[in-house]
C-alpha cells in the first residue's frame, strides 16, 4: 500500500534536480560530473516508476480505494500539464531524459551544425555586399580567474555590437521619405553575430513600411512537422518560441536605427509542404501582428505564452495553411 506513495515521492525527488540539470544542458553550462549524476538520476526515476506499478498491482488487490485514488492524482497530473505545460515541461524534458538514459554527454559546449552553417551563410552575405570578409575579434585567454566577469562583457558587447552596412544610410534615407524598405541584407548581416533566438536563421525576407509604422518579418520553417501542434502543449511550446523571438528582435541593439519607424512587428511564417505526387509547395500557416508597446512593457518580466494571442493578433490553425 505505501509503495505506490513512497514511488511517487521518490519521483518527484528525482525529477525536480533533472529539471535543474536540463535547464543548466540547454544554457550549456553544465559541469562535467553533471552527465554521470543527470544518468543515476534517470534510472532512479524509471525504478521510482516501477515502484508505483509495482505497488498498483498490490494494490489492486488489496486497497481499491488507494488504487482510485492513483489513478485520480495521475489524472489530475495530465490535466495540469495539459492547463499550463511548463509545469512537467515535458517536449524539453523528454527528449533530455533520452540523453540521459544512456549517459549521453551534456556538459559543456554543443555544436549547433544548422547555426554553423548559417554563420558561413552570413559570412558570405556579408562579402557580396560589402566586397570585404568580415573580421571576427580574437580575444585572448583569460590568465587569472577573476577576469572572467570582463571578459564576459566583453563578449556581450561584441554580440550585441552593430554592423554598418552599405545600405544602412541607403534604407534611412529611403524611411525618411516614408518608402517601404527592405532591410532584408542588413537584417542577415547583424544577425550573424547578434542571432539572439534559433528562428533568426528562419528569418527570409525584413520589410520595414514607415507609412504603416510596421515592420514584416517572413519567415520560411522548411519541411516543418506540425503534428505535435495538434495538441495544446505543442501550440503552447511554438507560442512561446514565438514571444521569446518577438522579444529578442525587439531588444537588438542593431534595431536601433528604425525604432522610430516602427509601432507594429508583423510576423508571416510559411512552410514546405510535399504532396503524394512528390510536389513541393510553399504555404502560409502563420500570420502574428502585435504591437511593439506590448513587448516593452513586459521586457525582463514572466509571460505566460498561452497569453500571447491575448496581447497580439493571431491567425494560427495547428500548422495547417491559412486562406
Amino acid at each position: 500500500m505505501n509503495y505506490i506513495i513512497f514511488g511517487a515521492l521518490l519521483f518527484l525527488l528525482f525529477y525536480v534536480p533533472l529539471r535543474y540539470l536540463k535547464n543548466l544542458w540547454e544554457h550549456e553550462s553544465a559541469p562535467d560530473w553533471a552527465t554521470t549524476v543527470a544518468g543515476i538520476l534517470t534510472w532512479l526515476m524509471l525504478c521510482s516508476v516501477l515502484l508505483i506499478v509495482y505497488g498498483a498491482f498490490r494494490t489492486a488487490t488489496g486497497s481499491i480505494f488507494l488504487l482510485a485514488f492513483v489513478i485520480v492524482g495521475a489524472g489530475f497530473l495530465m490535466y495540469l500539464n495539459n492547463v499550463s505545460p511548463e509545469f512537467l515541461d515535458l517536449p524539453h524534458m523528454i527528449p533530455f531524459l533520452k540523453k540521459t538514459l544512456v549517459f549521453d554527454n551534456i556538459a559543456g559546449k554543443r555544436i549547433n551544425l544548422s547555426d554553423e552553417l548559417a554563420k558561413l551563410e552570413m559570412r558570405k552575405v556579408y562579402k557580396e555586399v560589402t566586397g570585404t570578409e568580415l573580421q571576427q575579434k580574437e580575444k585572448a585567454p583569460p590568465k587569472q580567474q577573476q577576469r572572467t566577469e570582463d571578459i564576459q562583457r566583453e563578449m556581450e558587447l561584441l554580440q550585441n555590437r552593430r554592423i554598418v552596412t552599405p545600405h544602412l544610410q541607403q534604407e534611412l534615407n529611403a524611411l525618411e521619405k516614408s518608402e517601404s524598405t527592405n532591410i532584408s541584407d542588413s537584417w542577415k548581416i547583424n544577425s550573424m553575430r547578434s542571432a539572439a533566438h534559433a528562428y533568426y536563421t528562419q528569418v527570409k525576407t525584413v520589410l520595414v513600411n514607415p507609412a504603416e509604422r510596421t515592420i514584416t518579418v517572413t519567415m520560411d520553417f522548411g519541411e516543418m512537422d506540425i503534428v505535435p501542434m495538434q495538441q495544446s502543449q505543442g501550440v503552447f511550446v511554438f507560442y512561446r518560441e514565438l514571444y521569446e523571438f518577438l522579444q529578442a528582435m525587439n531588444t537588438q541593439d542593431w534595431m536601433k536605427p528604425y525604432v522610430k519607424y516602427i509601432d507594429i512587428i508583423s510576423l508571416v511564417g510559411t512552410r514546405v509542404e510535399t504532396d503524394g505526387f512528390g510536389t513541393a509547395s510553399s504555404l502560409t500557416f502563420l500570420r502574428l501582428s502585435i504591437l511593439v508597446s506590448e513587448l516593452r512593457s513586459r521586457e525582463e518580466k514572466f509571460f505566460n505564452a498561452a497569453e500571447l494571442p491575448a496581447i497580439s493578433t493571431v491567425l494560427f490553425k495547428s500548422g495547417e495553411a491559412l486562406l
